[in-house]
């Protein structure tokens, strides 16, 4: 099976290691349900039209891989909207997705429990909005409790399982 795997491409200083170990995991999990796993990449940070056109094209399922999805910041950037209008395109186009990773960045302070964080990251429009898309997944999968409740409101395929960067070495 073909995985485009959605993913932070960059490399150098202005990159996140975690970024590339979060993905590397992600490939092992895929691997170990799918030993004949191809997997193609595209740009999460940014457009990447020759990357959507060759998914589109040749892709079985498309992975957005970890990073956080909700935070607690109304800014938006590129994975916070026109990303999820391409994942939606190619949802459209009958390409199952899975939302392998996702986590929230939520600030220092408190003690809230998870459901408290969890609405409060639904207070703010672009979390909803990211939400709504993720309901048409065929699995998401959260690495902490406030985004697997998040998940959990509008699809039960939501599983809570460790930071896959844990997997990284094994790739």
């Amino acid at each position: 099976m073909k995985y485009a795997l959605i993913a932070p491409l960059r490399f150098g200083a202005l990159s996140n290691p975690g970024w590339h170990f979060i993905t590397a995991g992600i490939k092992h999990w895929l691997r170990e349900r799918d030993p004949s796993a191809v997997f193609m990449m595209v740009e999460m940070l940014h457009d990447d039209p020759e990357g959507w056109e060759l998914a589109e094209n040749q892709a079985n399922k498309i992975v957005l891989c970890g990073n956080p999805r909700f935070n607690a910041t109304s800014d938006e950037v590129y994975w916070d909207g026109p990303l999820w209008r391409r994942i939606s395109q190619a949802m459209n186009k009958g390409i199952p997705f899975i939302d392998a990773w996702a986590g929230c960045g939520w600030p220092f302070g408190g003690y809230s429990t998870a459901e408290e964080i969890a609405e409060g990251l639904l207070t703010i429009r672009k979390n909803v909005e990211v939400l709504k898309h993720s309901a048409r997944a065929e699995l998401l999968i959260a690495r902490d409790k406030p985004t697997e409740i998040a998940f959990r409101s509008v699809n039960t395929n939501t599983q809570l399982l460790p930071c896959s960067s844990y997997h990284a070495a094994l790739e």
